[in-house]
């Protein structure tokens, strides 16, 4: 798609990029401390206090996330990407959410 974007459109795409490898990253670090938590069967006040922080920054990344795809990047490929490189787009989006074990 970068190469077909107007170039205002490069810095939100790049955002995007970043912020789905700190997704990544939040969702590792609260993998581990759910883990510990049902193993042991308690978190530590300092762990506690890093849950909560890294499940408020995943939820206030996903709404930025969210919004700058719908308001800015979304529109900018509904204008230069023709039906097929939509449908293609798409069909890529629902494979992330539901993989095939």
């Amino acid at each position: 798609m970068r190469s077909v974007v107007p170039p205002d459109i490069l810095n939100p795409l790049d955002q995007l990029e970043h912020d789905h490898r700190e997704a990544d990253q939040l969702h590792d670090d609260i993998d581990r401390l759910y883990s510990d938590w049902l193993s042991s069967g308690t978190l530590d006040p300092e762990r506690q206090e890093a849950m909560l922080h890294k499940t408020s920054r995943l939820r206030a990344l996903y709404s930025e996330h969210i919004h700058t795809e719908e308001a800015t990047v979304f529109p900018a490929a509904a204008r230069v990407l023709d039906r097929d490189a939509l449908a293609a787009i798409g069909s890529e989006f629902r494979s992330r959410r539901n993989p095939v074990s």
